[in-house]
């Protein structure tokens, strides 16, 4: 039988993949379940599988009691030990089968758990393999989502892409990037329409067209993608494939803002800053600096130390100001270094103290 947990969500996904792999691994353990108890030898049998994550978890019972198997290797003059290698030896017999769905699971940041136990219930070992051959990694990688692409799956679609775009595992081709984040985008895939406008853009494998462009950082910024919802507002501003529009720029940065985009939320403070397309507002600018700020955006640090300083939308406070622009130069954000230059003529040497060591827990813990 199987059993399955519930997990994060955020822990479901690796650096090589947008595929939820918690998800594969109970579709995977699903599949074992029905084959299940199922005789391995003569002394041992897989009696139930389920999964952890991305962890696939099988129980294993020998068909003997500890001190039967110490009994025998001593008679034969070998190490107990040597029965745990054995094991361990078969158990990585998953990385030389056929079949690609396990192989891949594993190359894909997934791990088979394998927990022996004796007849009478006394753990004996437990084995997990998560890393096959290294250089059958990528290989099997890039060859499953290859068929999972030409399936018409778009979350493979965009993991092949992306593979090509930063050559993860294969040379890097933009144009074959460009084939597979357009694939997606045609399903509806957020992120490759993001991507996708990204390559317009720019002129990656394609002439720049800032129109197409446009059309797909507008396909996903409906769809609610944060950092394409960014991208509209940008090119509202600027007037990049579409006629310039202040108003709406703002109402696009507020979107992406409210999700919790850091260049949004600047861009979205610079607006009420400077009263582009709304109303001047030092309040709401300053909480939108902050909230940017908070998430180590680096012109937002500064800019919030300079309306501590001048005590616009909030109270004056050299000591937070300095504080902040300490941050900003740490990451030498332009203006930063003169910005407290002109604070340390204002502030006392235990204000500077404070403000240092505010900014050093700051860093420490961001």
């Amino acid at each position: 039988m199987a059993a399955n947990s519930v997990i994060a969500e955020d822990s479901c996904f690796t650096e090589f993949t947008k595929f939820n792999m918690c998800k594969k691994a109970r579709e995977l353990s699903d599949g074992m379940a029905n084959m299940l108890p199922m005789k391995i030898s003569q002394n041992m049998a897989w009696e139930s599988v389920a999964s952890f994550g991305k962890t696939i978890q099988g129980q294993i019972r020998l068909g003997y009691t500890r001190k039967h198997l110490e009994e025998q290797y001593k008679k034969s003059g070998l190490p107990i030990s040597q029965a745990k290698q054995a094991m361990e030896k078969s158990a990585h017999n998953i990385c030389k089968q056929e079949d690609p769905a396990a192989r891949a699971f594993i190359g894909l940041g997934g791990n088979f758990r394998y927990i022996y136990s004796f007849i009478d219930g006394e753990h004996f070992i437990t084995i997990d393999i998560n890393n096959c051959d290294e250089n059958k990694k990528d290989k099997d990688y890039i060859s499953y989502i290859k068929r999972l692409a030409a399936e018409g799956n778009s979350n493979a679609q965009f993991d092949l892409a992306s593979a090509f775009y930063v050559g993860r595992g294969v040379p890097k081709d933009y144009a074959y990037a460009f084939k597979w984040f357009k694939k997606a985008s045609e399903q509806g895939h957020t992120e490759s329409q993001f991507n996708l406008a990204q390559m317009y853009r720019q002129g990656l494998a394609v002439s720049k067209n800032y129109k197409l462009a446009f059309k797909w950082f507008m396909r996903s910024a409906k769809e609610g993608y944060a950092k394409s919802q960014n991208s509209v507002a940008v090119m509202y501003g600027k007037g990049l494939g579409v006629s310039k529009n202040h108003k709406l720029a703002f109402e696009w940065y507020k979107k992406a803002a409210a999700q919790g985009h850091p260049h949004s939320q600047n861009n979205l403070a610079y607006s009420y800053l400077k009263g582009i397309g709304t109303s001047i507002n030092h309040k709401l600018a300053f909480k939108w600096y902050q909230k940017a700020a908070e998430q180590s955006e680096p012109n937002a640090e500064y800019s919030l130390a300079a309306m501590y300083a001048r005590g616009s939308g909030t109270a004056r406070d050299y000591v937070l100001a300095y504080m902040w622009a300490t941050i900003a130069s740490s990451r030498k954000t332009s203006g930063s270094i003169k910005l407290k230059k002109l604070l340390s003529k204002k502030m006392s040497r235990q204000q500077k103290s404070k403000a240092v060591n505010l900014a050093n827990e700051w860093l420490k813990n961001h």
